[in-house]
């Protein structure tokens, strides 16, 4: 990593978590835009045009587009492979979103998944 000051390293830790999360916050949206669509018979065009109307869609590009703006900033001081490792919280935040809005049933097998790659992320930020 980089040698920055831990002030800044607090902060670079804090922007690139919320970057995580409004990354998943704007796949949700994109999610809940796209399934309130009925994309029969109305072609790849329709569906695009369909996707443009959206009010969820659009929010889902904005939120990612705020998140691909803190990304950059995390980019710019940390490394680029210790931020990708920390990313993968994301998986925690699908889970919860996943259950909460959801409604999903997660497999006992995909729990014990991630929490192998939250260890994962645990020896990253140690090191």
């Amino acid at each position: 990593m980089r040698k920055i000051t831990a002030g800044v390293v607090k902060i670079v830790y804090l922007v690139l978590i919320i970057s995580v999360f409004l990354t998943v916050c704007g796949q949700t949206f994109m999610k809940i835009g796209g399934s309130s669509i009925d994309a029969k018979d109305i072609g790849i065009i329709g569906l695009v045009f369909e996707y443009a109307k959206s009010p969820y869609v659009i929010l889902g590009f904005a939120t990612s587009a705020i998140a691909a703006f803190l990304w950059t900033y995390a980019l710019s001081k940390i490394d680029f492979n210790y931020a990708s490792l920390i990313a993968s919280i994301s998986y925690i935040f699908v889970m919860i979103i996943s259950i909460v809005v959801f409604k999903e049933k997660i497999p006992p097998i995909r729990w014990v998944g991630c929490v192998l790659i939250m260890l994962g992320v645990i020896c990253v930020a140690k090191s």
